[in-house]
């Protein structure tokens, strides 16, 4: 439909289209697109009608893109996507309050503060889970307003002290996070967790956050080869459902 126009930027990621015009077109444009886009049985937003999901406005407007919000220059995340992100930390120091409510030795409750603290680093730094990037952290890497990056994590210092945990979790940061996640090649990351690249010590080392030591000791290298990547798959399925509703 626009491959022979020149005058127009079109992009589109789903059902997520974006298209800067130049000024005094957007409304032409728009309107086209609705026909084109009804003509073919679809049913879009109507940017006419109040609440719509669909916007036709000046680049001057503040608006959000795939998670992304943005306001002129300025590249940030999005406040619902924010507190989504605040959420799943609060939802993880919860389970852990849960938690301590059934543990009956000393040994449990030191795995229920490992599991706390390795799942809040996952969430904060991501992860490389079958060589792929993986995480809020690299989805958002292309962000040139930190004030989100503070505020997350000062609600996460806020949330550990709630649950007296400030001392026993010394969490990564999202700005060495945000950094590393800069680099391309993946072999560099090495504040963020590869998991491919992972020996087996490493693995058995992990497994210690569902594991007690006796049981990790007992079990042989295709059980433990076994139980990693059941638990990283899950945990990176996890990850990524924090990013599935984001536009």
């Amino acid at each position: 439909m626009f491959a022979c126009r020149e005058d127009i930027c079109y992009l589109r990621y789903v059902d997520d289209i974006l298209i800067l015009v130049p000024e005094g077109k957007s409304i032409e444009v728009a309107n086209d697109v609705i026909y084109a886009l009804k003509a073919k049985l679809f049913d879009p937003h109507d940017p006419n009608v109040p609440g719509s999901k669909s916007k036709v406005g000046p680049l001057t407007d503040k608006f959000s893109y795939l998670g992304y919000q943005i306001e002129g220059d300025r590249l940030g995340v999005r406040e619902e996507t924010a507190q989504r992100f605040e959420a799943g930390i609060a939802g993880i120091l919860t389970a852990y309050r849960h938690r301590l409510g059934v543990v009956t030795s000393t040994d449990e409750k030191q795995r229920a503060i490992r599991y706390a603290r390795w799942y809040i680093n996952l969430k904060i730094t991501g992860c490389i889970s079958e060589g792929k990037r993986k995480g809020w952290i690299f989805y958002f890497s292309q962000i040139n307003d930190m004030s989100v990056l503070s505020r997350l994590q000062h609600t996460i210092e806020v949330l550990l002290a709630r649950h007296s945990l400030s001392t026993e979790i010394r969490p990564k940061t999202l700005f060495k996070a945000f950094h590393e996640a800069k680099r391309k090649d993946k072999a560099g990351h090495a504040y963020i967790p590869n998991f491919d690249e992972f020996s087996l010590l490493q693995k058995r080392d992990a497994l210690r956050i569902w594991y007690a030591d006796d049981e990790i000791v007992a079990m042989s290298v295709s059980k433990v080869e076994q139980l990693f990547d059941r638990k990283i798959r899950r945990a990176v399925k996890e990850l990524e459902v924090d990013l599935g509703h984001i536009s």
